[in-house]
């Protein structure tokens, strides 16, 4: 199975200033559990020449400590008028049937949660948001000195080489993930197999 997509993605956890997953280290949450939820917005793409250009699919998760510790458990969500056609190529990429990068994670994943379907929504910008349903989700970059977004880069788990991050903001409660956001991260992506 080859693809290619493109895009931007948002996530959102409640992990406290900057989400410690991305290198490793144990989420510094109430409970040490880490809990996410974010949306690829494929804004150009295919897979076996299914065209994905203008798809969303979203991603909730739960990881129950250090990530390369395993058992996370991940569902995805796609827009309700996503057809079957592309609901389908794009399972196979974001749960790794299709190669790539996500087939990476396959050891690391205990339990995928059955697909389902909601109304998706994304707002690039600097004031990033999606939504989920009724979750709401809003994204604010952490500037630096420069009066730029920060930016984090060459972490061992990641969705894109380079990613902004900042502050996250709305709250989620689906398929037993249950959470606040507090931080928030963006980037451009590009997956391939």
């Amino acid at each position: 199975m080859g693809y290619k997509i493109a895009g931007e993605y948002m996530f959102n956890c409640p992990c406290t200033l900057i989400c410690p997953c991305s290198v490793d280290g144990p989420p510094n949450t109430k409970d040490g559990k880490c809990y996410g939820a974010g949306l690829f917005h494929v804004t150009n793409g295919t897979s076996n020449g299914t065209d994905l250009s203008g798809t969303d699919v979203a991603m909730i998760f739960t990881i129950p400590g250090n990530t390369t510790g395993g058992n996370w458990k991940i569902g995805l969500v796609f827009d309700n008028g996503t057809s079957d056609d592309k609901m389908q190529a794009l399972e196979d990429i974001f749960q790794g049937r299709a190669g790539g990068p996500f087939a990476e994670f396959l050891p690391l994943i205990s339990e995928f949660i059955p697909s389902s379907r909601a109304a998706l929504a994304y707002k690039s910008g600097k004031e990033s948001s999606f939504s989920i349903g009724d979750a709401d989700f809003g994204y604010s970059p952490i500037l630096g000195a420069d009066g730029n977004p920060t930016t984090v880069s060459n972490t061992m788990f990641g969705f894109a080489p380079v990613y902004e991050v900042g502050k996250g903001s709305g709250s989620l409660d689906m398929s037993g993930i249950k959470f606040d956001a507090t931080y928030g991260e963006r980037a451009q992506f590009e997956y391939a197999s």
